[in-house]
């Protein structure tokens, strides 16, 4: 393949972990203008979150099966021309069980797609610096995602929210056109299953599972108090708002070229604690923004910075603890299961909706602390096992990670 035909290739990557990445930020600020267009209760839209999420896992496990059947090639543009036509369907339809289901069908989509990118990098490009800037540039990029949601849904939510539906359809179909081209039709390996006893067996492996629901549960939680809290009781616009919560993605679009040295340097026991202290941290100093009249951006500004720092310092170091956890032909299957629990952590969001309208803001704060302190215990019990990090190195140097 020529260096250029390669770069379109990255694109192609690229792209389509970046709209995968910005639907949940997307829906997240605009729940609230959904909810009085729809003519229902936050409890019922947040389902606009969850069904993207649980659409995710639950076809995730099966995502290997798929691409050895069908092949990559064919899974990935099958998978890419169903999102545009999920998301045209969403954005257009006043059927609200339909809206979810496209929901859902992304999710499904999204599954499909995000495991292959990193491993048709590795197909395509050659070992050693052009190899590392492309996984380098589509981690940048995949890590960027929340925020460009972010401003995504501001800017268009502002007019009707569900321009946030149908927005990323455009840029679905020019990544399906450009594929065509480009995409390698890459035989997939044998698909390698690891059961329940295998993942009880590798104790690395399920700390990371949980440490990364505790830690995406609990962000997804405050994230839609946040929303709900601001928006409803605050007053402030969904512009105002998207921009209020940007600063929780700038520390992991700036770490994530230089996190992996961080795991090279102090292994992955150390940052996953010090990544869930200050998530939790950062919750507490929330708390302040929780009162009766106006907020103030800046009160917003400091927990949002605490929590994304703690993200930043947690996200590979649970990435790489899940790779080392397992022999390398494994990790395929280990991922999948890390990647399952990630999204299954999405069934927080309408706990938290039901806390808060049930009591109060502050109570459903309580919730989202709890969740965000059993991962400070999780990461704990890493530090009383023996100092060897899991068992099984990987190949090379750490350099950049895997999306959490």
């Amino acid at each position: 393949m020529r260096t250029s035909a390669r770069w379109a290739l990255l694109l192609v990557l690229a792209g389509t972990m970046l709209i995968d990445s910005l639907e949940v930020s997307m829906m997240v600020v605009v729940l609230p203008s959904a909810g009085r267009s729809l003519n229902l209760a936050v409890t019922q839209v947040q389902a606009l979150v969850t069904g993207f999420a649980l659409g995710f896992a639950a076809l995730l496990p099966l995502g290997g099966r798929a691409v050895h059947r069908f092949g990559r090639r064919r899974v990935y543009l099958g998978a890419l021309l169903l999102f545009a036509a999920a998301s045209v369907l969403g954005g257009l339809s006043a059927d609200f069980p339909l809206i979810v289901a496209t929901r859902v069908v992304k999710g499904c989509c999204a599954a499909l797609t995000a495991p292959a990118g990193l491993t048709i990098i590795a197909t395509a490009f050659p070992p050693g610096r052009e190899r590392d800037r492309a996984i380098s540039v589509y981690t940048i990029v995949a890590a960027t995602g929340f925020t460009g949601g972010l401003l995504l849904a501001g800017a268009v939510g502002a007019a009707d929210w569900r321009w946030t539906l149908i927005a990323p359809a455009p840029a679905a179909l020019l990544l399906f056109l450009l594929g065509l081209a480009v995409l390698p039709d890459v035989a997939a390996p044998p698909p390698v299953r690891l059961g329940a006893g295998a993942v009880a067996a590798a104790p690395g492996l399920l700390r990371a599972m949980a440490g990364a629901a505790t830690l995406n549960g609990s962000y997804l939680g405050l994230l839609l108090l946040a929303t709900v809290w601001l928006q409803s009781s605050a007053g402030w616009s969904p512009l105002r708002t998207a921009v209020a919560l940007l600063p929780v993605s700038v520390p992991l679009a700036l770490a994530a070229p230089f996190s992996g040295r961080v795991v090279n340097r102090f292994g992955v026991r150390w940052p996953i604690l010090a990544g869930a202290v200050t998530v939790c941290l950062g919750y507490l100093v929330f708390g302040r923004v929780l009162r009766p009249g106006p907020v103030d951006a800046s009160a917003v500004l400091l927990p949002l910075l605490l929590v994304g720092i703690g993200f930043a310092l947690s996200f590979t170091a649970l990435n790489v603890q899940t790779a080392t956890a397992v022999p390398p032909e494994q990790r395929a299957a280990a991922t999948s299961r890390y990647q399952t629990a990630v999204q299954a952590a999405a069934v927080v969001v309408p706990l938290a909706v039901a806390v808060l309208l049930s009591w109060s803001a502050p109570q459903a704060l309580w919730l989202v602390i709890a969740l965000g302190s059993l991962g400070v215990a999780v990461a704990v019990t890493g530090l009383l096992r023996p100092a060897r990090a899991a068992g099984y190195p990987l190949p090379t140097p750490i350099r950049t990670e895997h999306r959490s």
